[in-house]
């Protein structure tokens, strides 16, 4: 989704120089806060009074906050409104996350009752209403892009993005690979392992990312018949088989030794910082380090399945 070319924008791109934002995770500031309570608005708004999204919006996040009114309003909406900008410069690590906990939800509730009414709406006008919404949330994709905020809403979750680049030409092609019903498995692995990192577990995403990859390889094989891999197979087996059965070609295994290494990367940074237990001693796993798998695994998985001609 592009924004619109205003003048505004035309002279920061100029003054940006095409360079890619650097991304922040909070504070939402007060601008964008604005920008995507409209969008939030506009969502419920492409619906009919009575299937509007809004009042099990308000509902969801009281249960999720713990109370029992999340600001003072004269109607959900207005209650929704005053506890939206209710960003202090104190605001606490848990109300900015309620705050993202709030917008994913808004876009899945969207979708949802956009896919319910259209079940309906289809058979007896030949209208659809998920286009509009999918318009929207591109739109709020977009503008949080602009903003340099670091999070995308993605095929029901929002995904914190660490690098514009690797986003948008690795992790949105390698979602749309595993998509695919055969990949279910490492779907689901690799999604946990952005919502581990969202939560902050640092360690467990990087073991999603290891489930995740073991998984591809795994359908692959099965899709290609390979009798030398099976479920109990650990990752230097499946990466061997990846050799063995030249899904790498065997003229380009010498001059890509270094993809050797990268591939059997996804799995060592997993042995040693995400699949064992800590011991006596506590393990911290940095975020950048966990940032780092989630774009490896990615592009590993993009790789694999395009070899193995699924992409």
């Amino acid at each position: 989704m592009a924004l619109p070319m205003t003048y505004a924008r035309r002279k920061q791109l100029r003054k940006n120089n095409g360079a890619a934002p650097v991304f922040r995770t909070e504070p939402f500031g007060r601008k964008l806060l604005t920008q995507l309570f409209q969008n939030i608005l506009s969502l419920n708004a492409t619906f009919a009074y009575d299937k509007q999204i809004m009042g099990d919006l308000v509902v969801f996040m009281r249960e999720q906050a713990g109370v029992l009114a999340l600001a003072k309003g004269h109607d959900l909406g207005g209650e929704f409104m005053s506890w939206w900008f209710d960003e202090r410069p104190n605001t606490t690590e848990l109300e900015h996350d309620l705050r993202l906990t709030a917008l994913e939800a808004a876009c899945s509730l969207a979708l949802e009752r956009a896919q319910a009414v259209d079940y309906v709406n289809v058979r007896s006008f030949g209208t659809r209403t998920t286009p509009a919404i999918i318009t929207i949330i591109d739109t709020i994709n977009a503008w949080m892009m602009e903003d340099g905020f670091g999070f995308q809403y993605q095929d029901g979750q929002l995904i914190e993005v660490t690098s514009q680049f690797a986003y948008q030409e690795v992790v949105v092609p390698a979602l749309a690979i595993l998509a695919s019903p055969i990949f279910e498995a490492a779907n689901s692995e690799f999604r946990d392992a952005f919502e581990e990192f969202k939560q902050r577990n640092y360690d467990d995403c990087i073991a999603d990312c290891g489930k995740a990859f073991e998984s591809v390889i795994k359908v692959i094989a099965a899709q290609k018949d390979w009798t030398d891999v099976d479920v109990n197979s650990n990752a230097s087996a499946l990466i061997k088989a990846l050799y063995d059965h030249e899904l790498i070609p065997s003229w380009m295994q010498e001059q890509m030794k270094g993809l050797r290494m990268m591939l059997m990367g996804v799995a060592t940074v997993r042995n040693k910082e995400g699949g064992h237990g800590a011991g006596s001693v506590p393990r911290i796993v940095e975020k950048q380090l966990a940032a780092y798998q989630l774009n490896q695994t990615a592009a590993a998985i993009m790789f694999l399945t395009e070899q193995a001609g699924f992409a």
